[in-house]
């Protein structure tokens, strides 16, 4: 009987330790709505200094595509008028893996394997040609709680004359939340038009922070949407303690306190404009009642530079 129970209980061990570790492979399918990233950019303009901005990416609902329910992600980039080649993607997040509607083709494509081992590979189809993707390593993460799988991954690209290793795509993919350096492989350092490499003058400075509605985290203690720009000479950095918007998420009343004359222009998530003031240096309350649910974007301009740009969550159920 002594036996019997010590078997049953090295059995139930057995069966419990790859139960711990289910989540590190196994993620619910699509992304929670308003799930977001904000990765850091750099663009250097002439005669100004070099303008350290951020892109914003977020899920905003389901489309249909070819009978297949993909959901958008919407792409901001904010603080330069800088538009990526599409400002809305569409992928679909299953168990293991993202898929990536490709645009210009209409073909879907793996964009991420969190199921990859050391050795796996897969081909994102970009343009109409392809990067190869090879996993060099896995190691596991503790995310504010929450472990997740890493991998670390090189990208292969041959087209032609063109053949380059790790210039593109190169570097530390985490369960779930993607790429460290850019979401998609196009939003990195160039834009692959496949015959040619176009360099956009802008490169990614790494993932700052993520959240779903499990999990927040902040990749290097810095502000999320933090603006600043380094002219020759010295260093500018536009301080958020003075403007302030207010309660977010809201339902029937935004309220935004500005300083130093500054315009503020409110938009929604692709970008048309909801709301126009200009000059303003005290404390306004914006009637959000008849907005639809959703984000939005208050961007708040000085001297006609976009100086911070803060999301906001428009819902009925606060």
């Amino acid at each position: 009987m002594k036996k019997n129970v010590i078997k049953t209980k090295i059995l139930l061990s057995i069966m419990i330790i790859p139960l711990l570790f289910s989540n590190h492979i196994f993620a619910q399918d699509g992304y929670d709505e308003g799930t977001s990233w904000h990765y850091g950019a750099m663009v250097e303009i002439f005669l100004s200094g070099t303008h350290y901005t951020h892109q914003l990416l977020a899920i905003d609902g389901d489309t249909i595509i070819n009978e297949e329910t993909f959901q958008r992600m919407y792409k901001n980039d904010l603080g330069f008028d800088f538009q990526s080649p599409y400002n809305v993607e569409y992928i679909k997040k299953t168990d293991s893996k993202v898929l990536w509607y490709n645009q210009e083709t209409g073909d879907v494509s793996i964009l991420y394997d969190f199921a990859a081992e050391a050795g796996d590979s897969w081909e994102i189809l970009i343009s109409h040609c392809s990067l190869t993707i090879v996993v060099d390593s896995v190691t596991y993460s503790d995310y504010n709680g929450i472990v997740k799988k890493n991998l670390y991954i090189t990208d292969y690209f041959l087209n032609g004359s063109y053949s380059f290793e790790g210039r593109f795509f190169k570097g530390k993919v985490i369960e779930d939340i993607g790429h460290t350096v850019a979401y998609f492989p196009n939003d990195g350092f160039y834009y692959t038009m496949c015959d040619e490499i176009l360099d956009l003058g802008r490169w990614s400075t790494g993932i700052r922070c993520y959240e779903d509605n499990d999990l927040f985290y902040n990749f290097n203690n810095y502000p999320c949407d933090t603006l600043w720009v380094v002219p020759f000479g010295g260093v500018n950095e536009y301080d958020k303690n003075d403007y302030k918007v207010y309660p977010n998420p809201t339902t029937n009343i935004l309220t935004i306190e500005a300083q130093d004359n500054v315009d503020i222009i409110v938009t929604d998530i692709v970008g048309k404009k909801i709301v126009e003031m200009y000059n303003c240096n005290s404390v306004y309350n914006l009637d959000t009642s008849k907005w639809h649910n959703g984000i939005y974007f208050i961007n708040i301009y000085s001297k006609g530079q976009k100086i911070i740009t803060e999301r906001v969550i428009k819902s009925d159920k606060y």
